[in-house]
């Protein structure tokens, strides 16, 4: 039977590695949470138990961004479970948002001018307000 965490390892740094290497830059940290990028660089975050990678391209004045989010990697499972893809436009100036399943949310800042986009953890916490 074949095993299938070699694989899943090689396409992950695949992914993450190849538009890092077109662009030529590698992401900035800003803070202990958010990543700068940017175009074509890749951008890897850690989400609860996701792993999410990614890139954006300069479009129509905005950042057209590309994510996978899949599970993190475990020694323990042979497969892996199906990771999920998204694309999305974000106006120039703007944020989008992305609820993981694991809990945190994942932020995207496009900066003026598409020049560089930023990625973020977010942990989302209940907030019940003190009746007295």
């Amino acid at each position: 039977m074949t095993s299938w965490k070699p694989m899943f390892v090689a396409l992950s740094l695949a992914i993450a590695a190849v538009p890092g290497a077109l662009a030529g830059t590698s992401p900035k940290p800003v803070d202990d949470a958010a990543v700068i990028v940017a175009p074509y660089a890749g951008l890897s975050l850690e989400a609860g138990g996701k792993h999410v990678v990614g890139y954006y391209v300069a479009v129509d004045g905005g950042c057209k961004v590309t994510i996978a989010i899949a599970d993190q990697f475990r020694d323990d499972v042979d497969a892996p479970a199906a990771g999920s893809r998204l694309h999305t436009l974000v106006a120039a100036g703007h944020m989008a948002r992305v609820e993981t399943s694991a809990g945190p949310s994942l932020e995207f800042v496009c900066a003026p001018g598409a020049t560089t986009m930023s990625g973020r953890v977010l942990q989302r916490t209940a907030y019940a307000p003190v009746v007295e």
